[in-house]
């Protein structure tokens, strides 16, 4: 099981097996994007979870590296997802990806 299926598991569960402070406790530790998570965003770039943002579990700190649409790395690029459209972003997080579906090692990048 990934872990994003794993995240998604607890967050579901959490509602009727477990105690449901304790689930939003841990998600807000270990993020709804765990660090070291690969994800896709809006741009089409492939990133790494970096960190997590203290304001928001669905917008993390990444590093984008790949170009999904013209299938190649980039230069590496940190985004805070948090930070308002005009402010430094505009992206967001619409999948998980996997490393093996794309063909990356992921290590290059961390």
């Amino acid at each position: 099981m990934s872990p994003h299926q794993a995240t998604a598991k607890i967050f579901e569960w959490g509602k009727f097996h477990f105690n449901p402070e304790l689930v939003h406790q841990f998600l807000r530790l270990i993020g709804i994007y765990p660090v070291g998570a690969l994800v896709k965003l809006e741009s089409g770039k492939l990133a790494i979870v970096l960190e997590q943002s203290e304001t928001s579990l669905l917008k993390p700190v990444v590093r984008a590296f790949y170009d999904t649409r013209h299938h190649h790395v980039i230069p590496a690029v940190e985004i805070d997802l948090s930070r308002r459209v005009g402010h430094g972003t505009g992206d967001r997080i619409v999948s998980h990806e996997s490393a093996e579906t794309w063909g990356l090692n992921l290590t290059r990048f961390v």
